[in-house]
C-alpha cells in the first residue's frame, strides 16, 4: 500500500559546519496525483489531530498548504487553458506561502538561539509535471530543508468516479483529469536524484487512515534524515 520509490541507505553529509549547525530542521512534502485520487484526504489526515501525537512526540509542527484553497472557483466549463492558469496561480501562491513559512521558522531559530521545533510543510497539489515540483525542491534546498514527495495513484476510472461525486465547484471537468492522466510525469529518482525520497501509495481500494497515517509519518521522518543536496547536476 505504502512504498518507498528509492533509497540507497546513505545519508548526505553536511556541506559545512558542525553536526548541530547542519541538523535538518524543516521538511517539505509535495503531493503528486490526479484530482480524485485522495490526496487531500491523506494530507489533511497527516495534519489532523489523528496524527498530531505522532508529530508531537518527534517535536514536529505541521503546516498544511492546499493549492485548491488558494485558486478560488474553477471554471465550470472545460476550458483547459483557464483551469491551467488558475492552478498555476494557485501553485505560485502555495510556493510563496511555503517560502514565508520557511523564512519565519529560520528567523525564529536564529532569534531564540535554541532548539526550535521542527517544521513539516505539506504541499497539497496535483504537481503532475516535474517542472511543477522542482521549484519546491529548490526552495527546500535554499533553506537547507529535507524534501520528500508523496505520489498518490489510482486508476483513471476510479478518480473520475470519485470526482463525479463531488459537489459544485469541487468537481473538476473530466477532460482536465483525463489530460492530466496522459501527461502525469511520475518521479524518476534514477534519473532525477532530487526525487529520490518519494513515497508511493495506491488508493484504488478503501484506505484505513488510522493505519496508513502512522506508516506515512514513519516514512517522512526517515526521509527527514537526508537534507536536500547542494546544487550540483541533479537535473
Amino acid at each position: 500500500m505504502v512504498g518507498n520509490e528509492a533509497d540507497d541507505g546513505q545519508a548526505i553529509q553536511p556541506v559545512h559546519g558542525d553536526q548541530e549547525e547542519n541538523e535538518c530542521k524543516c521538511c517539505m512534502l509535495v503531493l503528486i496525483g490526479l484530482p480524485g485520487v485522495g490526496k487531500s484526504t491523506l494530507a489533511r489526515n497527516l495534519a489532523s489531530t489523528s496524527c498530531r501525537s505522532l508529530w508531537t512526540n518527534n517535536d514536529v509542527e505541521v503546516q498544511y498548504i492546499c493549492t485548491d484553497d488558494l485558486i478560488g472557483n474553477l471554471p465550470t466549463n472545460e476550458d483547459t487553458a483557464a483551469v491551467a492558469e488558475q492552478w498555476r496561480q494557485g501553485r505560485q501562491a502555495s510556493y510563496e506561502t511555503a517560502a514565508k513559512a520557511l523564512l519565519r521558522h529560520r528567523e525564529s531559530q536564529q532569534k531564540e538561539n535554541s532548539q526550535h521545533r521542527k517544521l513539516l510543510l505539506i504541499i497539497d497539489d496535483n504537481a503532475y509535471y516535474r517542472s511543477m515540483r522542482y521549484p519546491f525542491f529548490q526552495l527546500a534546498r535554499e533553506h537547507r530543508a529535507a524534501y520528500s514527495q508523496l505520489l498518490v495513484l489510482c486508476n483513471l476510472d476510479v478518480a473520475l468516479e470519485r470526482n463525479a461525486k463531488r459537489c459544485g465547484d469541487a468537481r473538476v471537468p473530466e477532460a482536465i483529469i483525463e489530460r492530466m492522466s496522459r501527461r502525469l510525469e511520475q518521479p524518476q529518482p534514477s534519473t532525477f536524484c532530487w526525487e529520490k525520497h518519494t513515497i508511493t501509495i495506491d488508493t484504488n481500494g478503501p484506505l484505513n487512515h488510522e493505519a496508513v497515517g502512522p506508516q506515512l509519518v514513519d516514512e517522512i521522518l526517515r526521509h527527514w534524515e537526508f537534507p536536500s543536496p547542494p546544487p550540483l547536476t541533479e537535473v
